[in-house]
Formats: C-alpha cells, structure tokens, sequence
C-alpha cells in the first residue's frame, strides 16, 4: 500500500483541497460570470469563473482597501480545483458576512443586497422590501461608491428606492461572442455580440406597460408613464384619473365621508340608471 509522507500529503492538500479566496472584484459582463481574488499569501487569480445556479445571479460588492490597495473588507469565495491543477481554477461559493442576513428561522429565506432590500420568505408570508438606506463607501480613503450621494457635511445621503411590480417590453439579451480561449481559466470574451453592452442592458424593462410602485412617500399604479391612481401618505389622499371608473358591488356599496361634505359632480348626474339631467342639489345630512 502507497503512504504518503508528509511532505507529499501536504502537497496534495494544497493542490487538490481546495481553498478559500479573499473576492477584490466580480466581471458579470461575461457569459459566465469571473472573479478576481487572492488566495495563499503571494497567490492571485482573475478571470476565474464563478458559475451560479440557474434562475439566480448576483454581483458581490468590491472589496474595501486601504490607500495602498490591501484588502481590509471583502466577500469570501470557496474556490476548487479541476484534477488537483491549481491553474484549473473556479469559484463555485460566494457569501458576504458584511450583509449575510441572520437569523431566520428554518425554512425560511431571502434575496438581499448591501442596503437591506430583501425578498424574504417568513413562515408569515413573503416580503418584498425597499428602503432609502444610503451606501456604504467602497474605499478606506474616505471615497465614495458609484451611485453613492454625499452632503456637504461629509455625510451620506439616502437614495429614493421603490417596489415595484410591472408588466413590461424587453428584447432578450444579447450573449458576448465566445472567446478562443474558454476552458477552466478563461470564460467567455467580454465584447458585445453587436447589441447593448451587457452593463447597459435594462433587466428592469425597456419599456413599461403597467405598473404598480411603492416608495416612501407614496403608492402609485401607472399606465405606461401615466399615473392613473395615487395614494400620496403626507395628506392621506386617493386620486384615481382614468377614461372610465366603475365600482360594481354584487351586496352592497356605501360612500361615506365623516370629516366633511361629499361632492358629486358630473354632467349630468343620474341615480337609479338614469332619468332626466339633474341641476347640482344638496342632501342634507
């Protein structure tokens, strides 16, 4: 029977076992998505692919460094090796203890990013969840990440952030031409296969046809680009405008207004399905 020494079972496991990788920056503009990262002291990789289940993709947030480039803050990779060739590299886990939410209990689980929106599956229902929460900076010197708004007092400012629910028009994708080089170390090139740039490109739809969007201040159902109904928090309204409003009810229907007059206005107005014009009257209360 074959024994390995110590000096061999140690290069075993440093070549076959696998390792974790310290995650600098993701490239999601590839057919397969890559990562660059650092593993052993000395040792760096780019361009390694990083494949994710079907139906789910994500892009983990760059690293935080220092002036001098060294990490300080960052999101772990699991990385594995084809045939123990550590040039036969690929990142099949990523996770963010920065964000990971805690807590939930069995059964339940989430999508989540850096700023707490979540769709999150509670034994309570399923959750859909926005919030104006400003981003974190990205850079140990003080900068700011892109899309990150600060005030004037070296502050942080919050981003207007909405649900929405929406029906629209978008062409499929167009897929980056594979590369001559496609194996283990490389993925797909990075160019354009003659459509909009993979960065570019409006997962969120090109175009609207209906829509409903809540954010801080208010609720709104859309047509298109046309707000047809409104509930607007500060004061408490519903503002409906549309071609033709009908509200059937099979029992019973009751309008009531307890803080105030109720106006009907219309041209004419008819009660019980018709009957003559009416000229505006009150009814007393």
């Amino acid at each position: 029977m074959h024994r390995q020494t110590p000096l061999t079972a140690g290069f075993v496991g440093y070549s076959g076992g696998g390792s974790r990788t310290l995650i600098h920056e993701v490239d999601d503009s590839t057919n397969m998505q890559q990562m660059k990262g650092s593993m052993m002291f000395g040792e760096a990789r780019e361009k390694v692919e990083s494949p994710q289940n079907y139906g789910f993709s994500s892009v983990v947030r760059p690293a935080t460094k220092d002036k001098d480039g060294n990490v300080q803050d960052c999101a772990e990779g699991f990385m594995s090796y084809f045939g123990g060739n550590r040039t036969g590299s690929f990142c099949a886990v990523m996770d963010d203890r920065r964000y990971r939410p805690m807590g939930l209990k069995p059964g339940e689980n989430a999508q989540y990013d850096d700023v707490g929106q979540m769709t999150l599956l509670r034994r309570t229902g399923v959750y859909l969840l926005s919030n104006d929460n400003p981003e974190e900076s990205q850079s140990g010197g003080g900068g700011s990440s892109s899309g990150q708004q600060a005030d004037s007092g070296g502050g942080q400012q919050s981003t207007e952030r909405m649900v929405s629910i929406r029906h629209v028009e978008k062409k499929k994708q167009d897929r980056p031409k594979r590369g001559g080089n496609n194996g283990s170390s490389g993925g797909g090139s990075g160019a354009s296969g003659g459509g909009q740039s993979a960065k570019d490109y409006k997962h969120e739809g090109e175009t609207v046809n209906t829509e409903i969007r809540a954010t801080k201040k208010d609720i709104q159902i859309l047509d298109g680009d046309t707000v047809v109904g409104r509930y607007d928090k500060a004061s408490g309204t519903w503002t409906f405008t549309s071609k033709n409003i009908t509200v059937t009810a099979s029992d019973h229907l009751t309008l009531e207004c307890t803080g105030g007059t109720t106006d009907i206005k219309g041209k004419p107005i008819k009660f019980n399905g018709g009957g003559p014009s009416t000229p505006p009257f009150t009814v007393p209360g």
